[in-house]
């Protein structure tokens, strides 16, 4: 699961394209998300085998989103949706 993972997030504003890092400690995990060029760092995520989710707040052009990203991650492939109040948005992705 660690390592980093070139993502496309669907945003209202078209696909936008990231790379989200994770750094796990046991069943925890922090890292980061860069996100249309603005780097966001992310903490207290939690692990459960393939799945992970998140609270954080995601830098953005248009200011700070609160979001909560929930996914899966399977092999390779990362797999997660970002809860935000501009909507959902769906994130899929590769280990870089």
């Amino acid at each position: 699961m660690d390592g980093s993972y070139n993502v496309t997030v669907d945003t209202p504003m078209g696909a936008q394209e990231g790379v989200f890092t994770i750094k796990t400690d046991g069943n925890t995990f922090s890292g980061d998300f860069t996100f249309m060029g603005n780097p966001s760092e992310l903490s207290g995520g939690t692990i459960d085998g393939n799945n992970f989710s998140i609270k954080c707040v995601i830098n953005s052009p248009v200011g700070a989103i609160d979001a909560t990203i929930a996914g899966t991650i399977d092999g390779d492939t990362l797999k997660a949706n970002a809860s935000t109040g501009l909507g959902e948005m769906p994130i899929n992705g590769k280990k870089a």
